[in-house]
Protein backbone atom coordinates (compact mmCIF):
# COMPACT_ATOMS: atom_id res chain seq x y z
CA UNK A 1 0.00 0.00 0.00
CA UNK A 2 1.18 3.37 -0.86
CA UNK A 3 2.24 5.70 1.86
CA UNK A 4 -0.03 8.58 2.40
CA UNK A 5 3.02 11.22 3.27
CA UNK A 6 4.16 11.85 0.07
CA UNK A 7 7.63 10.91 -0.78
CA UNK A 8 10.10 12.84 -2.83
CA UNK A 9 13.48 12.78 -3.75
CA UNK A 10 16.33 15.79 -3.87
CA UNK A 11 19.11 15.94 -5.96
CA UNK A 12 21.71 18.06 -5.96
CA UNK A 13 25.22 17.22 -7.70
CA UNK A 14 28.67 18.77 -7.36
CA UNK A 15 32.51 18.38 -8.11
CA UNK A 16 33.01 15.48 -6.03
CA UNK A 17 29.99 14.03 -4.63
CA UNK A 18 26.20 13.61 -5.19
CA UNK A 19 23.69 14.60 -2.42
CA UNK A 20 20.68 13.20 -2.14
CA UNK A 21 18.10 13.27 0.28
CA UNK A 22 14.60 11.65 0.87
CA UNK A 23 11.81 13.65 2.45
CA UNK A 24 8.19 12.34 3.70
CA UNK A 25 6.33 15.63 3.35
CA UNK A 26 8.48 18.05 5.08
CA UNK A 27 10.59 15.97 7.11
CA UNK A 28 13.94 14.57 5.97
CA UNK A 29 14.64 10.89 5.94
CA UNK A 30 17.81 10.33 5.19
CA UNK A 31 20.81 12.63 3.32
CA UNK A 32 23.60 11.33 2.21
CA UNK A 33 26.92 12.94 0.29
CA UNK A 34 27.64 9.94 -2.12
CA UNK A 35 31.51 10.30 -3.25
CA UNK A 36 31.97 10.59 -7.27
CA UNK A 37 34.58 12.50 -8.73
CA UNK A 38 32.10 14.22 -11.74
CA UNK A 39 35.07 15.68 -13.85
CA UNK A 40 35.12 13.18 -16.33
CA UNK A 41 30.90 12.94 -16.64
CA UNK A 42 30.85 16.81 -16.74
CA UNK A 43 33.77 16.82 -19.65
CA UNK A 44 31.90 14.24 -21.41
CA UNK A 45 28.32 14.74 -20.91
CA UNK A 46 27.24 15.31 -24.19
CA UNK A 47 27.99 11.63 -24.86
CA UNK A 48 27.40 10.45 -21.50
CA UNK A 49 25.15 8.08 -21.24
CA UNK A 50 22.65 8.13 -18.27
CA UNK A 51 21.16 4.86 -17.39
CA UNK A 52 21.41 2.09 -15.10
CA UNK A 53 24.82 1.07 -15.75
CA UNK A 54 26.03 3.69 -15.44
CA UNK A 55 28.62 4.55 -12.27
CA UNK A 56 26.57 7.25 -11.27
CA UNK A 57 23.04 5.70 -11.60
CA UNK A 58 24.59 2.37 -10.02
CA UNK A 59 25.76 4.76 -6.91
CA UNK A 60 21.99 5.76 -6.79
CA UNK A 61 20.68 2.51 -6.58
CA UNK A 62 23.20 1.08 -4.62
CA UNK A 63 22.59 3.93 -1.95
CA UNK A 64 18.76 2.89 -2.31
CA UNK A 65 19.64 -1.03 -1.45
CA UNK A 66 21.51 0.47 1.33
CA UNK A 67 18.89 2.76 3.24
CA UNK A 68 15.91 -0.44 1.94
CA UNK A 69 13.96 2.52 0.03
CA UNK A 70 11.58 1.51 -2.31
CA UNK A 71 11.69 3.86 -5.42
CA UNK A 72 7.71 3.01 -5.92
CA UNK A 73 7.35 4.82 -3.30
CA UNK A 74 8.24 8.07 -4.64
CA UNK A 75 6.14 11.01 -5.97
CA UNK A 76 8.33 13.24 -7.61
CA UNK A 77 11.87 13.88 -8.22
CA UNK A 78 13.44 17.58 -8.06
CA UNK A 79 16.85 18.31 -9.09
CA UNK A 80 18.86 21.22 -8.85
CA UNK A 81 19.34 23.16 -11.87
CA UNK A 82 22.45 24.04 -13.55
CA UNK A 83 24.20 27.25 -14.87
CA UNK A 84 21.32 28.57 -17.62
CA UNK A 85 20.09 31.84 -19.35
CA UNK A 86 17.74 33.68 -17.12
CA UNK A 87 14.67 32.32 -15.96
CA UNK A 88 11.58 33.19 -13.81
CA UNK A 89 11.48 31.38 -10.27
CA UNK A 90 9.47 28.54 -9.42
CA UNK A 91 9.39 25.05 -10.63
CA UNK A 92 9.92 23.86 -14.34
CA UNK A 93 9.18 20.54 -15.38
CA UNK A 94 12.55 18.23 -16.89
CA UNK A 95 12.03 18.43 -20.46
CA UNK A 96 14.12 17.88 -23.66
CA UNK A 97 14.89 21.70 -24.19
CA UNK A 98 16.51 21.49 -20.61
CA UNK A 99 18.44 17.99 -20.69
CA UNK A 100 19.66 19.08 -24.60
CA UNK A 101 20.73 22.19 -23.13
CA UNK A 102 22.75 21.20 -20.99
CA UNK A 103 24.25 17.98 -22.95
CA UNK A 104 25.35 20.60 -26.24
CA UNK A 105 25.00 24.07 -25.01
CA UNK A 106 25.88 24.66 -21.19
CA UNK A 107 25.82 28.07 -19.94
CA UNK A 108 28.97 26.77 -17.74
CA UNK A 109 29.73 23.08 -17.18
CA UNK A 110 29.25 23.12 -14.18
CA UNK A 111 28.37 19.63 -11.92
CA UNK A 112 24.72 20.78 -11.09
CA UNK A 113 23.76 20.58 -15.01
CA UNK A 114 24.16 16.72 -14.39
CA UNK A 115 21.03 16.85 -12.03
CA UNK A 116 18.24 16.95 -14.38
CA UNK A 117 19.55 14.28 -16.57
CA UNK A 118 19.46 11.83 -12.84
CA UNK A 119 16.04 13.19 -12.34
CA UNK A 120 14.67 12.18 -15.82
CA UNK A 121 16.31 8.72 -15.04
CA UNK A 122 15.16 7.95 -11.98
CA UNK A 123 11.60 9.63 -12.78
CA UNK A 124 10.60 8.44 -15.64
CA UNK A 125 10.27 4.69 -15.33
CA UNK A 126 7.67 5.64 -12.34
CA UNK A 127 5.78 7.70 -14.67
CA UNK A 128 6.18 10.65 -11.62
CA UNK A 129 7.36 13.97 -12.54
CA UNK A 130 10.65 15.50 -12.42
CA UNK A 131 11.43 19.12 -12.03
CA UNK A 132 14.07 21.87 -10.98
CA UNK A 133 13.55 24.44 -8.53
CA UNK A 134 14.53 28.15 -8.61
CA UNK A 135 17.76 28.23 -10.76
CA UNK A 136 20.32 29.87 -9.63
CA UNK A 137 20.10 32.69 -12.55
CA UNK A 138 16.62 34.08 -11.95
CA UNK A 139 15.33 37.26 -14.01
CA UNK A 140 11.98 38.66 -13.00
CA UNK A 141 13.24 42.50 -13.20
CA UNK A 142 11.95 45.29 -15.33
CA UNK A 143 13.40 47.58 -17.76
CA UNK A 144 15.02 49.91 -15.03
CA UNK A 145 16.74 47.70 -12.71
CA UNK A 146 18.43 46.37 -16.10
CA UNK A 147 19.60 49.72 -17.41
CA UNK A 148 23.17 51.26 -17.21
CA UNK A 149 24.98 54.23 -18.58
CA UNK A 150 25.85 52.44 -21.67
CA UNK A 151 22.87 51.05 -23.69
CA UNK A 152 25.91 47.85 -24.79
CA UNK A 153 25.91 46.54 -21.27
CA UNK A 154 23.05 45.33 -19.44
CA UNK A 155 22.89 44.50 -15.42
CA UNK A 156 23.04 40.77 -15.24
CA UNK A 157 20.67 39.29 -12.27
CA UNK A 158 22.13 36.31 -10.16
CA UNK A 159 21.43 35.32 -6.69
CA UNK A 160 21.50 32.35 -3.97
CA UNK A 161 17.55 31.93 -5.34
CA UNK A 162 17.09 28.66 -3.81
CA UNK A 163 17.99 29.01 0.37
CA UNK A 164 16.65 32.42 0.28
CA UNK A 165 13.03 32.03 -0.90
CA UNK A 166 12.81 28.96 0.79
CA UNK A 167 13.52 30.95 4.34
CA UNK A 168 11.72 33.75 3.36
CA UNK A 169 8.81 31.58 3.18
CA UNK A 170 9.43 30.17 6.35
CA UNK A 171 9.47 33.76 7.88
CA UNK A 172 6.16 34.84 6.47
CA UNK A 173 4.77 31.08 7.40
CA UNK A 174 6.00 32.12 10.68
CA UNK A 175 3.92 35.83 11.15
CA UNK A 176 0.95 34.31 9.49
CA UNK A 177 0.95 35.41 5.80
CA UNK A 178 2.23 34.47 2.50
CA UNK A 179 5.65 35.34 0.99
CA UNK A 180 3.73 36.65 -1.99
CA UNK A 181 2.33 39.48 0.60
CA UNK A 182 5.82 40.26 1.81
CA UNK A 183 8.76 42.49 0.93
CA UNK A 184 12.08 41.16 1.88
CA UNK A 185 15.88 42.07 1.79
CA UNK A 186 17.93 38.90 1.41
CA UNK A 187 21.77 38.68 1.44
CA UNK A 188 23.47 35.69 1.15
CA UNK A 189 26.89 35.83 2.76
CA UNK A 190 29.38 32.98 1.85
CA UNK A 191 32.43 32.80 -0.57
CA UNK A 192 30.57 35.02 -2.71
CA UNK A 193 27.87 37.68 -1.32
CA UNK A 194 24.61 38.48 -3.46
CA UNK A 195 21.79 40.62 -1.96
CA UNK A 196 18.20 40.68 -3.64
CA UNK A 197 14.86 42.37 -3.04
CA UNK A 198 12.37 40.23 -3.08
CA UNK A 199 9.07 41.77 -3.44
CA UNK A 200 5.55 39.76 -3.04
CA UNK A 201 6.94 36.63 -4.66
CA UNK A 202 9.40 37.55 -6.92
CA UNK A 203 13.11 38.73 -7.17
CA UNK A 204 13.20 42.38 -8.80
CA UNK A 205 16.51 43.35 -8.44
CA UNK A 206 19.90 41.97 -6.96
CA UNK A 207 23.61 42.39 -6.68
CA UNK A 208 26.24 39.97 -7.20
CA UNK A 209 29.80 39.40 -7.79
CA UNK A 210 31.47 41.95 -10.20
CA UNK A 211 28.88 44.81 -8.57
CA UNK A 212 28.46 43.51 -5.03
CA UNK A 213 30.46 44.08 -2.19
CA UNK A 214 33.72 42.53 -1.92
CA UNK A 215 33.69 38.51 -0.56
CA UNK A 216 36.33 36.35 0.80
CA UNK A 217 37.60 35.55 -2.92
CA UNK A 218 35.53 38.31 -4.76
CA UNK A 219 37.16 41.86 -5.33
CA UNK A 220 33.17 42.79 -5.96
CA UNK A 221 32.44 46.55 -6.90
CA UNK A 222 35.70 48.51 -8.50
CA UNK A 223 36.06 51.87 -8.83
CA UNK A 224 35.44 51.92 -13.04
CA UNK A 225 38.72 54.00 -14.70
CA UNK A 226 40.87 52.48 -12.17
CA UNK A 227 39.69 48.71 -13.82
CA UNK A 228 39.74 50.17 -17.20
CA UNK A 229 43.37 51.39 -16.61
CA UNK A 230 44.83 48.01 -14.36
CA UNK A 231 42.86 46.15 -17.73
CA UNK A 232 44.86 47.91 -20.41
CA UNK A 233 48.17 48.43 -18.05
CA UNK A 234 49.84 45.62 -19.82
CA UNK A 235 51.19 43.88 -16.39
CA UNK A 236 48.01 41.23 -16.80
CA UNK A 237 46.60 39.16 -19.36
CA UNK A 238 42.84 38.92 -19.63
CA UNK A 239 42.52 35.57 -17.91
CA UNK A 240 44.74 36.79 -14.58
CA UNK A 241 41.85 39.77 -14.19
CA UNK A 242 39.32 37.33 -14.55
CA UNK A 243 40.78 35.66 -11.42
CA UNK A 244 41.69 39.06 -9.84
CA UNK A 245 37.62 39.46 -9.25
CA UNK A 246 36.29 36.15 -8.77
CA UNK A 247 39.23 33.83 -7.30
CA UNK A 248 41.66 35.95 -5.53
CA UNK A 249 40.18 39.51 -4.66
CA UNK A 250 38.45 40.48 -1.41
CA UNK A 251 39.56 39.01 1.59
CA UNK A 252 41.87 36.91 0.02
CA UNK A 253 43.88 40.04 -1.90
CA UNK A 254 44.20 41.92 1.32
CA UNK A 255 44.73 39.42 3.95
CA UNK A 256 45.94 36.25 2.06
CA UNK A 257 43.24 33.75 3.10
CA UNK A 258 39.31 33.58 2.41
CA UNK A 259 38.63 32.07 5.79
CA UNK A 260 36.50 34.21 7.97
CA UNK A 261 37.41 32.51 11.13
CA UNK A 262 40.89 32.49 10.85
CA UNK A 263 40.46 36.29 10.01
CA UNK A 264 38.51 36.75 12.84
CA UNK A 265 41.45 34.81 14.99
CA UNK A 266 43.67 37.58 14.10
CA UNK A 267 41.80 40.24 15.00
CA UNK A 268 41.26 38.53 18.45
CA UNK A 269 45.10 38.55 18.52
CA UNK A 270 45.23 42.38 17.56
CA UNK A 271 45.64 42.36 14.49
CA UNK A 272 44.07 45.80 13.34
CA UNK A 273 44.53 46.11 9.57
CA UNK A 274 42.16 42.56 9.54
CA UNK A 275 39.67 43.99 11.76
CA UNK A 276 39.78 47.29 9.02
CA UNK A 277 39.69 44.83 6.29
CA UNK A 278 36.52 42.42 7.75
CA UNK A 279 34.66 46.06 9.40
CA UNK A 280 35.24 47.22 5.52
CA UNK A 281 33.33 43.65 3.98
CA UNK A 282 30.68 44.51 6.67
CA UNK A 283 30.58 48.22 5.51
CA UNK A 284 30.02 47.18 1.60
CA UNK A 285 27.08 44.57 2.62
CA UNK A 286 25.26 47.09 4.56
CA UNK A 287 25.49 49.67 1.88
CA UNK A 288 24.12 47.03 -0.75
CA UNK A 289 21.40 45.77 1.76
CA UNK A 290 20.56 49.62 2.17
CA UNK A 291 20.73 49.81 -1.81
CA UNK A 292 18.31 47.08 -1.99
CA UNK A 293 15.91 48.96 0.15
CA UNK A 294 15.47 51.69 -2.06
CA UNK A 295 14.38 49.03 -4.82
CA UNK A 296 11.40 48.69 -2.67
CA UNK A 297 10.69 52.07 -1.66
CA UNK A 298 11.82 51.15 1.50
CA UNK A 299 8.98 49.40 2.75
CA UNK A 300 10.60 46.27 3.62
CA UNK A 301 9.12 43.86 6.09
CA UNK A 302 12.39 41.98 6.90
CA UNK A 303 15.79 41.53 6.32
CA UNK A 304 17.42 37.86 6.01
CA UNK A 305 20.96 37.26 6.64
CA UNK A 306 21.95 33.44 5.10
CA UNK A 307 25.21 31.88 4.15
CA UNK A 308 28.21 30.50 5.85
CA UNK A 309 29.77 33.65 6.92
CA UNK A 310 26.51 34.50 8.69
CA UNK A 311 27.65 32.10 11.90
CA UNK A 312 30.13 35.56 12.50
CA UNK A 313 28.41 37.51 15.40
CA UNK A 314 31.34 40.11 14.54
CA UNK A 315 30.12 40.16 11.37
CA UNK A 316 26.40 39.89 11.33
CA UNK A 317 26.58 42.12 14.72
CA UNK A 318 28.33 45.46 12.70
CA UNK A 319 25.81 44.65 9.81
CA UNK A 320 23.24 45.06 12.20
CA UNK A 321 24.22 48.40 13.85
CA UNK A 322 23.94 49.88 10.22
CA UNK A 323 21.03 48.20 8.75
CA UNK A 324 18.85 48.02 11.48
CA UNK A 325 16.51 50.44 11.12
CA UNK A 326 15.21 48.77 7.79
CA UNK A 327 12.96 46.42 10.09
CA UNK A 328 13.86 42.77 12.08
CA UNK A 329 16.70 41.24 11.20
CA UNK A 330 16.55 37.42 10.80
CA UNK A 331 20.01 35.28 10.85
CA UNK A 332 19.44 31.87 9.23
CA UNK A 333 23.50 30.92 8.68
CA UNK A 334 24.75 28.46 6.38
CA UNK A 335 22.35 26.82 3.55
CA UNK A 336 19.85 24.00 2.98
CA UNK A 337 19.34 23.34 -0.43
CA UNK A 338 18.05 20.21 -0.05
CA UNK A 339 15.53 20.86 2.39
CA UNK A 340 14.47 24.27 -0.20
CA UNK A 341 14.73 21.64 -3.35
CA UNK A 342 12.23 19.22 -1.07
CA UNK A 343 9.64 21.99 -0.45
CA UNK A 344 9.93 22.80 -4.12
CA UNK A 345 8.72 19.66 -5.01
CA UNK A 346 5.86 19.56 -2.13
CA UNK A 347 4.43 22.75 -3.78
CA UNK A 348 3.84 20.97 -6.55
CA UNK A 349 2.43 17.96 -5.32
CA UNK A 350 0.18 20.44 -3.29
CA UNK A 351 -0.55 21.71 -6.43
CA UNK A 352 0.18 25.50 -4.64
CA UNK A 353 2.39 25.72 -8.23
CA UNK A 354 1.78 24.45 -11.58
CA UNK A 355 5.63 23.36 -13.27
CA UNK A 356 6.47 25.92 -15.84
CA UNK A 357 7.35 24.70 -19.17
CA UNK A 358 11.16 25.12 -19.83
CA UNK A 359 11.50 26.65 -23.15
CA UNK A 360 14.42 28.96 -22.72
CA UNK A 361 16.95 29.65 -25.82
CA UNK A 362 20.38 28.50 -24.85
CA UNK A 363 22.85 31.31 -25.05
CA UNK A 364 24.19 32.21 -28.81
CA UNK A 365 21.15 31.40 -30.66
CA UNK A 366 17.98 33.07 -32.01
CA UNK A 367 15.47 30.68 -31.63
CA UNK A 368 14.92 26.87 -30.06
CA UNK A 369 14.82 25.96 -33.70
CA UNK A 370 18.06 27.21 -34.88
CA UNK A 371 19.56 26.05 -32.08
CA UNK A 372 18.20 22.07 -32.58
CA UNK A 373 19.00 22.81 -36.10
CA UNK A 374 23.11 23.52 -35.29
CA UNK A 375 23.37 20.07 -33.44
CA UNK A 376 20.92 17.74 -35.69
CA UNK A 377 18.66 17.30 -33.33
CA UNK A 378 14.76 16.39 -33.97
CA UNK A 379 12.68 19.03 -32.85
CA UNK A 380 10.60 17.96 -29.88
CA UNK A 381 6.75 18.30 -29.73
CA UNK A 382 5.51 22.06 -29.80
CA UNK A 383 5.81 23.52 -26.35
Amino acid sequence: MRNEKRMILAVNPGSTSLKIAVYQEKECVVEENLKIDMTDIIQKFQTYSMDGDSALMRLIYDFNDEVQMDLRALDIVVARGGPSPPTKSGAYAINDVLLNTYRYSPRAKHASMVGPAIAAEIAGPLGIPAIVYDFDVMDEADLTAHLTGLPELERNMSSHALNGRMVARLIAEERGRAYEEMNFVIAHIGGGVSICAHRKGKIIDSVFVEEGPMAPTRAGRLPTRGLIDLCFSGKYTRDEMQEFVMMTGGLMAHLGTSDAVEVEQRIERGDHYAKDVYYGMSYQISKCIAEMSAALCGKVDAVILTGGISHSKMLTGWIAERIGYLGPIHLFPGGDEMRALALGGLRVLDKVEQPNVYDVVPDGFASLEQFYEAFRLPMPVRL
